[in-house]
């Protein structure tokens, strides 16, 4: 080159040249280093040329910008292997030395890739923007800002489309939404309130993510709050922004997060996961065609399920121009893969002693003292059988004499006391910050889980959460066999159609049902110590202050929402519960009026050191004939030495949509499932019932009416309830025992009249066959004077009469009537002021 730089012409040039080395080829990747048996020399010059601009006036130039090309795995390690001065043809290099060449050009850009072909975690979230909406007074109505969605998701490639959901805030979410937003390729949405979409100063709406797949299964995201104020308000709980603009990191707040609350979508099992630090703080960051997000150190993480088969995965990173690096990854997730690993043990010993062998072996040895063969066998086996078939199964005899390692071998380990100790009492620390997960949860010598899509049959640690009819709750953390099935065709509200659950076990524990009344704190005393790991079940239930029947329930989770101490049988919510909930009823019923709180707890316990010979198994099916027709049947036996109990269920709905719709439950109990117990003072006492029926059988039944007046009468706002419900005396289930037989039955009406009178109603009446009977009354009648005054007004009429064969002296009997007038002032902002007057006009004792 130099030589060709001394040429005249050229002086004063500047030039660079560059070298491809000996016989390389233009395509490595594909051709190999070399082409053909004869070496050559190819030369190309490559020159700029000045172009007169003043002989092309009126012509637009363009800059042409360098076109990102994959980085070639041997740009960085270009090697030739040559014998007696000749290259080795290498056309047959295989695709794992390109990929081994392509790990390391992405570890030396700090990028890390990894693939797992036996994990798959979906994971679904959504974020908004702001998620408190200012609407302003303009010329001609109301205007608002623009709510912005982001959508998040790491198995983008099994979803076809995706929409955002607005819903009132008391509406179902299987009703019609108010609005329907599309979500678009990039993942985004954005939704500007209409002006009638805002009556008053203020509007409380949900909104949550439905993602389809090309057959139309559908996941969703739980709701979210969504605020429309008529005037800016201050940020509630710190989590309001009333800010117009664009907020990148507001939007980011559901990235790597997951909030699927049904998931129906059948998913590969492949994740591919890409991490990296170092990045400049003016590039991005894509990863298979979107891009990540950067914090400002420079990081970022990316994950990625996807379909069996091979892909090609892409990596780029690039600058403000669209310039930088992109790297092509090949990988393969097979449809047959297995992980597994096994250990086998023998120990060969010989004994001899003299005296009393008992005292020198003591009597709680781990293996007989006498054993001469002792031995271990253990196993561990994750992954795929098939295409769609998984498979997880793990066994350990543990350590002792050979002729006993599979004896008992489906028992309970008696080592398991150890695993419910705190981890905060000890320190499981690795080294690094890796955390311990219980792939194959067992409290036995074995487990094995065989699995087709969301459908299974296991051994091993359980859960059982057989809810769907309330007469009959089957709820337990069990050991034994377990199988669930459930139909890939849907209803239209996203059920399976078809629904079949089973379990047998011998479970070796007790089960406990407790509720504790709200107390204002956080903390909880079980009655029970030494409880199952994971075997609890924790929710906060709204109960009528009339009926006593639940009206709300939110299941609590593990970690998130509380901490539980397995061995001390101590739980500690997060948030504080209180005693009342709100009514939405005038008439103050008390000092403290409103509906109840309780924690509800569910959990297996070990009573002592004796070894419990108990059975139990049950099951469920439901079965939609149409999608508005539903079948269903719940079962569940017990036996525990001497003692029996049964119950059976069944139930059948008639829906004509989400708010209209007509249930029939029955039941029937034989003997004691579980024992109720109830505390008042977050768990320093508690409260039975009498276990003088234990062994009673008795039936039960209840109907429900629920009815959208806009279903009927076409324009026309509001809702009807009414149920009835008879439980027989000894009638035992979870959250359904009585003593005597009880008759319930009662209902609501709330209907808007005009656009400024609504009226709501509400009565419940509770009988007990020689015992307290209670009757409860309500009408209220609210009127809007303004945007933001509304004077309502309300009566209520209760009844309380006690036919107990010997009544308290402190019972509470008679009649009464109390009216109510307030006045309520709402500036759509985080407070509101409202003052009211309550007299009883009538009270009067019972002759």
């Amino acid at each position: 080159m130099d030589i060709v730089m001394q040429d005249p012409v050229l002086s004063g040039a500047r030039s660079e040249h560059e070298g491809r080395g000996y016989v390389q080829s233009d395509d490595v990747v594909n051709a190999g280093f070399t082409q053909g048996q004869e070496s050559l020399v190819r030369v190309q010059v490559v020159y700029d040329e000045p172009l007169p601009l003043e002989n092309y006036e009126g012509v637009d130039i363009t800059r042409l910008t360098q076109e990102v090309r994959p980085k070639s795995p041997y740009d960085l390690n270009v090697m030739h292997i040559t014998v007696d001065g000749k290259p080795i043809d290498d056309l047959g290099r295989s695709s794992s030395d390109i990929q081994r060449c392509t790990d390391v050009a992405l570890d030396n850009a700090k990028i890390r890739f990894r693939f797992d072909n036996l994990e798959a975690r979906p994971r679904l979230a959504v974020a908004a923007h702001p998620v408190a909406v200012e609407m302003s007074e303009v010329e001609g109505g109301l205007a608002s800002s623009v709510v912005r969605f982001q959508m998040y998701s790491n198995y983008a490639s099994f979803i076809e489309r995706a929409e955002i959901r607005i819903f009132e805030q008391q509406q179902s979410l299987q009703a019609v939404p108010l609005e329907i937003i599309a979500v678009d390729d990039a993942g985004l949405a954005q939704w500007q309130p209409a002006a009638k979409t805002l009556a008053g100063p203020a509007r409380e709406l949900k909104y949550l993510l439905r993602a389809y797949d090309s057959k139309g299964n559908f996941d969703e995201t739980g709701a979210h709050p969504l605020w429309l104020n008529r005037e800016p308000s201050p940020n509630q709980i710190g989590k309001l922004v009333t800010s117009d603009a664009s907020s990148p990191r507001e939007l980011l707040a559901a990235y790597g997060e997951s909030d699927l609350a049904r998931h129906q979508i059948p998913l590969g099992s492949g994740t591919v996961t890409v991490q990296g630090s170092g990045i400049p703080t003016d590039h991005t960051v894509w990863v298979a065609g979107r891009q990540i997000p950067i914090d400002p150190q420079g990081n970022f993480v990316a994950e990625r399920i996807l379909p069996d088969g091979t892909h090609t995965v892409e990596v780029a990173v690039l600058d403000d121009a669209g310039n930088g690096s992109l790297y092509l990854r090949d990988l393969e997730f097979k449809r047959r893969d297995l992980f597994y690993v096994g250990v086998a043990d023998l120990t060969l010993s010989g004994n001899r002693t003299r005296g009393p062998v008992g005292l020198l072996q003591g009597a709680n040895a781990p293996q007989p003292y006498d054993s001469s063969l002792d031995g271990r066998l253990a196993f561990y086996v994750n992954g795929k059988v098939s295409e769609r078939w998984r498979l997880t199964a793990s066994a350990d005899t543990r350590e002792g004499p050979v002729k006993d390692l599979f004896s008992n071998f489906l028992n309970k380990s008696p080592d398991s006391l150890f695993r419910r100790i705190d981890p905060d009492y000890h320190y499981p620390t690795f080294g690094d910050d890796g955390v311990v997960t219980e792939m194959a949860p067992t409290l036995g010598k074995f487990y094995f889980k065989a699995s087709r899509g969301q459908n299974y049959w296991m051994w091993g640690n359980f859960n059982t959460g057989y809810v769907g009819n309330e007469l009959a709750h089957v709820d337990r953390g069990l050991y034994g066999a377990n199988a669930h099935y459930g139909s890939e065709s849907t209803t239209q509200f996203g059920e399976r159609q078809i629904t079949v659950d089973g379990f047998a076990a011998e479970p070796g524990t007790l089960s406990s049902y407790e509720e504790f009344r709200g107390t204002g704190g956080s903390l909880y005393f079980l009655h029970h110590q030494d409880i199952l790991t994971g075997s609890e079940r924790v929710r906060v239930e709204i109960r009528d202050k009339d009926s006593r029947i639940v009206t709300g329930v939110v299941n609590l989770r593990p970690s998130v929402d509380y901490d539980i101490d397995y061995l001390q049988g101590r739980l500690l919510l997060t948030q504080p519960l209180s005693s009342t909930a709100d009514d939405n009823q005038l008439v103050r019923s008390s000092g403290l009026s409103g509906n109840e709180a309780y924690v509800v707890v569910r959990y297996e316990y070990t009573p002592g050191f004796d070894q419990l010979n108990a059975v139990s198994g049950g099951g469920q099916g439901h079965y939609w004939v149409n999608d508005h027709l539903q079948l269903g049947l719940t079962a569940n036996r017990n036996k525990e030495g001497d003692a029996n109990s049964n119950l059976g269920a069944a139930d059948m709905t008639l829906r004509m949509s989400a708010n209209s719709f007509f249930k029939v439950q029955t039941g029937r109990s034989d003997g004691l499932l579980s024992t109720p117990l109830q505390s008042n003072d977050g768990g320093f006492g508690f409260q039975g019932p009498d276990l003088s029926s234990t062994d009673a059988k008795a039936g039960a039944y209840r109907a429900d009416l629920s009815l959208g007046l806009g279903d009927v009468f076409k324009g026309r706002d509001g809702f009807f309830t009414f149920y009835k419900q008879n439980l027989g005396a000894g009638y035992w289930a979870p959250g359904q025992a009585t003593l005597k037989d009880t008759e319930q039955y009662g209902g609501t009406l709330r209907i808007p009249m005009t656009n400024r009178l609504s009226l709501a109603a509400k009565g419940d009446q509770r009988i007990e066959v020689q015992g307290l009977e209670t009757r409860a009354i309500e009408l209220d009648m609210a009127y809007k004077l303004a945007e933001r005054w509304k004077v309502s007004t309300g009566v209520r009429n209760d009844l309380r009469t006690d036919r107990s064969p010997v009544v308290p002296l402190t019972q509470e009997h008679g009649r009464r009537t109390d009216a109510v007038a307030q006045v309520m002032f709402d500036p759509g902002a985080a407070w509101r002021a409202y003052g009211f007057v309550q007299e009883s006009a009538r009270a009067a004792p019972i002759a």
